[in-house]
């Protein structure tokens, strides 16, 4: 599966979205996730999940808290070794 960083940065914001219970179309690459929606680490946990199934990837929970925007998780899937070929950060 080839997938391109629009289209991973599309699954991230459908994922952050479902979770914070806001239009995925609202939320910027660049939003700070905990200054802008207030995320804490559950919700960081359940989007993370959600990335999972939906790309397929192993996502270290230690990792993903270090991440505070669309834009760095997107950054942050491109280096899993499982990361679909064609998304790069």
């Amino acid at each position: 599966m080839s997938m391109s960083e629009p289209e991973t940065m599309q699954i991230v914001r459908k994922a952050i979205g479902e979770v914070l219970g806001v239009a995925p179309e609202t939320i910027a690459g660049g939003d700070d996730l905990v200054d802008s929606y207030n995320v804490d680490s559950l919700e960081l946990m359940e989007i993370g999940v959600r990335i999972e199934r939906a790309l397929g990837v192993r996502i270290d929970v230690d990792q993903i808290r270090d991440v505070r925007t669309p834009n760095d998780v997107v950054a942050y899937v491109a280096t899993l070794p499982s990361a679909p070929h064609g998304v790069k950060a």
